[in-house]
């Protein structure tokens, strides 16, 4: 048996080069042939310790029974941040998640598949990830849950230039983009689905709030996360919608994200799909929210949720209902 909360870092080679920071956190009682893993994938300027550590997920996923697997994405956290848009691509951010994913029975011996969980850019990647293992390719992939992303392109519009501009330019308008960080909400939005990346045009709302979420993490490098943002606008593939997942597959969304609306026609449209929306949250809010982490472990584990506070209206493929508040019909 493994002890609650032991650590086990390791490193993986990069898509950016450099390494990739990998974490185990052990499940409580985890034995060896009969551990149940989730690969964690964080968003865009947080980080595995931001999004996942410090929030509770790692912690709840333990008590459940669930060993995580963290990472730091290039340009992220402890992982290598070059300052060269050339070093990062959408083929080879999702290879580094397929790494770790592949990793996992090296690092955990007896497991038989892993879980996804992806927020954001990290729901992008997951996605990538899910549909090529569903092909044949590597450690099968039993559920998925991906939060914050509705399936489509993502950082369209986005001018790089401008963010640049924010970033290192006039220290003034860098903070403009610190005071823009509380209001990051949706700028990685789905092209028709979320108006504000639609709206780059004088005022470049939706960059300044790119710029916000790269200064927002104390830390955080944001020359690198401003190359990420130049590589992947460059190459265009994150432009393009997300592959089908084929999974078994949890959507989440906070009722007061601008992605929203397209979360819940993206849950029509995926074959096995379930959707959650978390009301009071937004896209930033609804990470550490205790009904996204208690619902998505639920589903993770094998128990169904009822009542009206799971949030649960029908079965997979179904789109689902906000949970009841108190006093409300």
């Amino acid at each position: 048996m493994r002890d609650a909360g032991e650590r086990d870092e390791w490193t993986l080679p990069s898509s950016a080069g450099g390494e990739l920071s990998v974490t185990v956190h052990r499940a409580a009682g985890e034995a060896a042939g009969a551990a149940s893993v989730a690969v964690l994938v964080h968003g865009f300027g947080s980080s595995a310790e931001t999004n996942w550590v410090r929030s509770g997920w790692v912690r709840r996923l333990s008590a459940a029974g669930v060993t995580a697997v963290t990472l730091d994405l290039p340009g992220h956290g402890r992982s290598a941040a070059p300052h060269d848009a050339g070093a990062y691509r959408l083929p080879g951010l999702v290879g580094d998640v397929s790494r770790v994913v592949a990793a996992v029975p090296d690092r955990v011996p007896g497991v038989r598949w892993v879980d996804l969980v992806g927020y954001s850019l990290g729901a992008r990647l997951s996605a990538h990830v899910a549909a090529a293992i569903a092909a044949g390719a590597g450690v099968a992939v039993r559920r998925v849950v991906l939060g914050g992303y509705a399936g489509g392109p993502l950082m369209v519009d986005v001018d790089p230039a401008h963010l640049r501009e924010l970033l290192t330019g006039d220290p003034r308008r860098a903070e403009d983009a610190w005071d823009l960080a509380a209001d990051a909400v949706g700028t990685l939005g789905t092209a028709g689905t979320v108006g504000t990346m639609g709206m780059v045009g004088a005022a470049h709302p939706a960059v300044r709030r790119l710029a916000g979420i790269a200064r927002a993490l104390p830390g955080s490098d944001a020359h690198a996360l401003l190359a990420l943002v130049e590589g992947l606008v460059g190459e265009g593939l994150i432009r393009q919608d997300a592959p089908v997942v084929p999974q078994p597959c949890l959507l989440v969304t906070g009722a007061d994200d601008p992605v929203a609306p397209g979360v819940r026609r993206w849950a029509q449209q995926l074959p096995a799909a379930r959707l959650l929306v978390v009301p009071g949250r937004d896209h930033i809010s609804v990470v550490p929210a205790a009904l996204f982490r208690s619902t998505a472990i639920d589903f993770l584990t094998g128990a169904e949720p009822t009542g009206d506070d799971a949030g649960w209206s029908g079965p997979a493929g179904s789109v689902e209902q906000e949970p009841r508040r108190p006093g409300r019909a």
